[in-house]
């Protein structure tokens, strides 16, 4: 433990920090000394594959460790329960972090490390700041930075733009300062983006990382950095000279057709207006040419944007289903279950169990939540706009009782259990055409596990309601 002692004192992580990172621990260099311990302990090996901390020899029996020679990080849920792990490399292994492979309880495409400890800070700084790595994501929270959540090594996703949503309007990202990181800035844009979400880029100083520039200069270095934060419109700028000779007519029009891409996604004219004119003052570009691409490029979005449009893992439809209604009517109600109550229940709702309709409701209601702003039925119809107005308008007539804090735990159990069936008849299918045994095995394990949930919240349980 002498490396891992050392390895986490380097970077100010000492025994007997705060709760948010007293889970960190050591994963040794033996092949299967944890499984060898918990064996010990009465756990099952396939118990811990299904874990993800052990992984079957490819060769003959036994299994072996996941991580080895790595501290290792406990990955929570946003109800702050552990739902995998991930590992960083203490010396030069390969690859430098590792994470839990996706389970039934652990998506990382929907997961953010450290959220279940941000989204109060979020909500009070009016902001997330999003980081690359569970070190940087550390050291910032430690040296005092709110609201600091971290992607779980996998590019930054449509999931996890919705859940930010439902804490704030604002995001910060602070990625490396390399050509790495400012790519990887870039790519994460259309996704923020798209969930209506105003978005600054930070950039660290001489290629560091955030954990560089925490350590080296604490609070008020990461301060300096977030306070000069661009917006997209100059990142943009930025980003494409980096990329294109825009002393070159090819480079000049390269560059305009990348920036376009997240200018388009500007709803508001004004600021379309705004970034087309900056666009066209950095490129060299006539003015009114540019208004006219970023307009049809904005069109092009729109269309895209209409009923009948591809959008993934959500019903479409304008009905909303019977959960979704008592769920809706719950937040926009009278009855009041306190603050506590209410943010720990918009942390349990499920992003695959919402229609298209439903989840604009939702979001549009919690983002005024996270400003302060408990609105009523009546306010969140008058921000909608159809076919939501509309289908709002029927339930506040429909003379249906008002629902309780148990119908809307109810209602997102009955969702939860639509998502895992809609899971479990994908699991269903790729078990009927996979041809590896070993994949059918995974594939089963994988079909109980999903199942024995759905069985748990039909029976009333499986949330944390408390």
């Amino acid at each position: 433990g002498t490396e891992a002692r050392a390895s986490s004192a380097k970077r100010g992580l000492e025994p007997g920090g705060d709760r948010w990172f007293s889970g960190i621990g050591l994963a040794p260099s033996a092949w299967d000394g944890l499984h060898r311990n918990l064996v010990g302990k009465g756990f099952d090996s396939r118990d811990l594959v299904d874990a993800g901390l052990a992984v079957p020899r490819r060769a003959g029996d036994g299994v072996y460790d996941r991580f080895r020679h790595r501290l290792t990080f406990p990955i929570r849920d946003s109800a702050g329960r552990v739902v995998s792990f991930g590992g960083r490399a203490l010396g030069d292994d390969d690859p430098k972090y590792l994470n839990g492979p996706e389970t039934a309880i652990f998506d990382k495409a929907r997961t953010l490390f450290r959220l279940s400890d941000a989204a109060r800070e979020i909500r009070s700084a009016g902001r997330a700041v999003v980081v690359e790595g569970y070190f940087d994501a550390i050291s910032l929270a430690t040296v005092g930075v709110p609201g600091v959540v971290a992607v779980c090594g996998t590019a930054l996703s449509d999931g996890h733009a919705r859940i930010l949503r439902r804490w704030t309007e604002s995001v910060t990202l602070l990625f490396d300062g390399d050509q790495a990181g400012r790519r990887a800035a870039h790519r994460a844009l259309e996704p923020l983006l798209s969930a209506g979400l105003m978005v600054r880029i930070a950039t660290p100083p001489d290629g560091k990382d955030p954990d560089d520039l925490a350590r080296e200069g604490g609070l008020d270095a990461v301060s300096a950095v977030i306070d000069a934060a661009k917006d997209i419109t100059d990142f943009m700028i930025e980003e494409s000279r980096r990329r294109f000779d825009v002393r070159t007519t090819d480079g000049r029009v390269k560059a305009l057709e990348l920036a376009l891409a997240q200018i388009a996604h500007f709803e508001s004219p004004v600021a379309r207006s705004e970034a087309s004119r900056r666009l066209a003052d950095g490129f060299g570009i006539d003015d009114d040419l540019v208004r006219e691409e970023v307009r049809r490029a904005a069109r092009a979005r729109e269309t895209s944007l209409r009923p009948g449009a591809a959008e993934p893992r959500r019903t479409q439809g304008a009905a909303l289903g019977s959960a979704e209604r008592t769920l809706v009517r719950f937040l926009g109600g009278t009855v009041d279950p306190g603050a506590e109550a209410l943010t720990r229940l918009l942390t349990h709702i499920p992003e695959g169990g919402l229609s298209a309709l439903g989840a604009s409701m939702i979001e549009r209601w919690s983002a005024a939540y996270q400003r302060g702003s408990r609105w009523t039925f009546r306010e969140l119809t008058d921000a909608m706009a159809e076919p939501a107005r509309t289908t709002l308008l029927e339930m506040a007539f429909s003379g249906e009782p008002e629902p309780t804090l148990e119908d809307a735990w109810a209602a997102i159990s009955a969702m939860k259990q639509g998502s895992l069936r809609v899971r479990l008849a994908e699991l269903q299918k790729r078990i009927e055409s996979a041809r590896d045994p070993e994949m059918i095995e995974k594939l089963m394990v994988e079909k109980l596990d999903v199942a024995k949930a759905v069985q748990a919240l039909a029976a009333g349980g499986g949330l944390d309601t408390r």
